[in-house]
């Protein structure tokens, strides 16, 4: 059983708005969730290398490393401070570290770049970087989370921003970054959701100290993201099932209540 007051990443966040059994397995039975294939290993490495050509994006900018605390974990005490530290000299700051706190727990953000303000004002921009082709929404509860994370933490921000690959470029010869990438401003979608997110945040706190969840597989399993725990939950299926039918979509889910597999 999970721990009471947990600290709820933002990614654990998004697991819980996609699937309660994907949130408590994550904290309560991570073993059993299985390794990523590697075309799921490859998105993870891509993401990590558009990070990169965004924060070329931002020239002397620091990043926050994400220390080594116990059993290999990082040491979220030690990103928070070594963030406050940075804040001081006002630069931008890539994997900015905050905790903030709720009734029934801490949460935790590691935000791709913070940087000060266009406005000039002593407020920082928030700007998330996808390797996505478009402004998604789960993309805008993700920067709800984050917004709300850190300005619970006491630091003010301006604008919030999804950073995302512009299709219309062409590269010839190295990445242009500035070419690269479109900035989508998504303040005003994102503060919409921010209200919604403690009440949410609670109802995943009591997930994860609660019961294993019994959730029926459906078309949630795949959207917003591939779930890692198919292999577990569709593992009952039979060879060329319903929902390997080509254009069976949402139907599938439906015939498999009936009985029908």
């Amino acid at each position: 059983m999970g721990t009471a007051n947990p600290v709820i990443s933002k990614s654990k966040f998004l697991s819980g708005l996609q699937c309660p059994l994907l949130l408590w397995t994550q904290y309560n039975d991570r073993d059993v969730i299985p390794a990523p294939p590697p075309s799921t290993q490859y998105v993870f490495d891509m993401g990590h290398t558009v990070g990169d050509l965004a924060k070329l994006l931002f020239p002397g900018g620091v990043e926050v490393p994400a220390g080594a605390g116990p059993g290999d974990r990082p040491d979220i005490e030690a990103t928070v401070a070594v963030t406050r530290a940075m804040l001081q000299e006002r630069r931008p700051v890539f994997e900015a570290s905050f905790l903030s706190d709720e009734p029934a727990g801490r949460r935790y953000v590691r935000a791709d770049v913070l940087t000060p303000a266009a406005s000039g004002s002593e407020a920082w921009d928030l700007i998330e970087v996808k390797s996505s082709t478009r402004v998604k929404e789960i993309n805008l509860w993700d920067v709800a989370f984050q917004a709300g994370t850190i300005e619970g933490a006491g630091v003010k921000l301006d604008r919030l921003y999804l950073m995302h690959i512009d299709t219309s470029y062409v590269r010839q010869g190295p990445v242009e970054p500035e070419k690269l990438f479109a900035r989508d401003d998504v303040t005003a979608e994102a503060r919409e959701l921010m209200p919604e997110v403690p009440e949410l945040f609670a109802r995943f706190a009591a997930t994860i100290g609660g019961e294993r969840p019994q959730v029926p597989i459906g078309p949630h399993c795949r959207d917003p993201y591939h779930c890692p725990m198919i292999p577990v939950c569709w593992g009952g299926l039979p060879d060329h099932n319903v929902t390997t039918m080509v254009k069976a979509g949402r139907k599938a889910f439906g015939w498999l209540d009936r009985g029908w597999t």
